[in-house]
């Protein structure tokens, strides 16, 4: 189980120029953990995401904790990160994609 907060809906366009609606979550950790495993990753707004958001207008959403499960894909950078000229990740680090949300539940159901 994975939980983040809610950051906004955006289109992108696929490797056809197809534009495709989703949504990204940020700040993404596992469950009972203070590690982040992802900084912000886009999910494509499939059936899951539509039915657990349809109680919600759109403008509610920024800010909620989204929890849901997902299969966690891992794989080398390849890439040096830099922050104020200080590296904070080379190629050895590793890089995490969430894939395939399921059972997903909107968590604090009041204010932001």
């Amino acid at each position: 189980m994975f939980v983040g907060k809610f950051s906004n809906f955006q289109t992108k366009s696929n490797d056809f120029g197809e534009d495709l609606y989703g949504l990204v979550i940020k700040s993404i950790k596992k469950m009972n953990s203070n590690k982040i495993i992802s900084e912000s990753q886009w999910f494509n707004l499939g059936e899951g995401f539509k039915k657990t958001f349809a109680k919600y207008k759109d403008e509610e959403l920024p800010g909620k904790k989204i929890k849901f499960e997902a299969a966690l894909e891992s794989s080398k950078k390849g890439y040096y990160t830099y922050r104020d000229n200080v590296l904070i990740s080379g190629p050895d680090d590793l890089e995490h994609k969430l894939l395939r949300p399921t059972k997903i539940k909107v968590l604090n159901l009041g204010a932001n």
